[in-house]
């Protein structure tokens, strides 16, 4: 076994796993499709240690997805996602995002404990979205290719050349996370980290009705809300029960009109143009989900949009958060979201206590830049060129 074989049968899944088991670390990295399915379609998982580097095709242990059968994968390579859960193993992976939600849908299992690289890097200063190219080439001085991303991973046999590139995403990864880790532990930032990447064990993290419902909701009015959360829900469950993208079911924009003109039969829903075939088949539910009234289930609050004046102040204060972030080298992100901040503009609070225990600032970051941010806000310090440079300066 190694990079430049394919790890396929049951015997070396087991042999693969025994060989992990003693490392305290490894990395994880996954490459799969998903142009035409709901679900990524997980072809390769790569896997190192600081010796060596294997390469599983998850494509050997498919099986069919059916309603008996809600797993896609052969339990033969249930010694592999032990490695995953086990405790006393850290996971490394490179914005794991993508790559949990690949071990989730296929193998109903996620990688922990975990550290994420891209969360890693930026509180150490590397920016917030640093790609695994650039780390590598800033911190350890190695180049690797990235120009094969988008390829078809399916195909069998692999060429050596995707079989290299597939490697190289995982060859320098354990290396790169100990020098990460070890920065962290001397910006005394490293519990942080682990907070952070934990996120990704969070299930509901992968549930993209609800994602979607956060980012249209500015789009439609409050009363027309609760019609476009039951629209996206039925979508989910529609594109997931066919495996097959979410805009192959509706498109948002299809969705939203119906949510804003809310027909109350079918005949009214057929007139519109651009009704897919799903939800012509489902017309029925789709037009029940339309007539729901606000519902006494809890769910967010209808954020006002910011006014002219609201909307200046928070320019400012993303202008300050990104100077104090570049000060203390640290990804902005981290700091504080920016739909926290527009309530935190409207909090009219004066105290940092005020700002962590409300919940606008986590600790951590309150301890880095709280009270910088809090005097921005109360005036007591301002923004400012000095030496041709924008600089948060304290007001005279």
């Amino acid at each position: 076994m190694g990079a430049d074989t394919l790890v396929r049968t049951d015997k070396e899944i087991v042999a693969l796993a025994a060989y992990l088991k003693p490392w305290p670390m490894i990395a994880v990295d996954t490459e799969f499709i998903r142009e035409s399915t709901f679900f990524p379609q997980v072809e390769i998982i790569q896997i190192a240690t600081l010796e060596q580097i294997f390469l599983v095709d998850a494509h050997a242990f498919r099986k069919t997805r059916s309603a008996d059968n809600p797993s896609d994968y052969d339990p033969a390579i249930e010694p592999l996602l032990e490695i995953f859960r086990d405790p006393s193993i850290l996971k490394i992976m490179h914005a794991a995002h993508g790559d949990q939600e690949c071990l989730l849908t296929s193998f109903d299992t996620l990688a922990d404990p975990l550290f994420d690289t891209a969360v890693g890097a930026s509180l150490c200063g590397f920016g917030d979205s640093s790609g695994l190219g650039r780390l590598l080439a800033d911190i350890m001085d190695v180049h690797i290719d990235k120009g094969l991303a988008r390829t078809n991973w399916s195909q069998r046999p692999l060429p050596q050349t995707l079989m290299q590139y597939a490697a190289d995403d995982v060859r320098y990864l354990v290396a790169l996370a100990e020098k990460l880790l070890q920065q962290l532990e001397e910006s005394g930032r490293h519990a942080w980290a682990m907070t952070l990447s934990e996120v990704g064990r969070d299930v509901y993290a992968y549930r993209s009705d609800e994602i979607a419902a956060r980012m249209l909701r500015g789009r439609v009015q409050e009363q027309a809300f609760d019609a476009l959360r039951g629209l996206l829900g039925w979508r989910e469950s529609k594109a997931r029960s066919l495996n097959v993208p979410r805009r192959w079911v509706s498109e948002d924009a299809v969705l939203l009109d119906l949510a804003k003109a809310r027909p109350k039969t079918l005949e009214q829903m057929e007139t519109f143009r651009g009704l897919s075939k799903h939800i012509l088949r489902d017309k029925a539910v789709v037009c029940g989900l339309l007539q729901v009234e606000k519902t006494q289930a809890p769910r967010a609050t209808h954020v006002r949009p910011a006014s002219e004046d609201e909307q200046l102040a928070l320019e400012f204060l993303k202008c300050g958060m990104q100077l104090l972030a570049k000060k203390h080298s640290i990804g902005a992100r981290h700091l504080i979201s920016s739909d926290k901040l527009l309530a935190f503009v409207r909090a009219h609070l004066t105290t940092l206590e005020e700002v962590v225990r409300e919940g606008f600032l986590s600790q951590e970051s309150a301890t880095i830049i709280g009270q910088d941010l809090l005097n921005l806000y109360l005036g007591h310090s301002t923004l400012g060129l000095r030496n041709k440079k924008l600089e948060v300066l304290h007001a005279e």
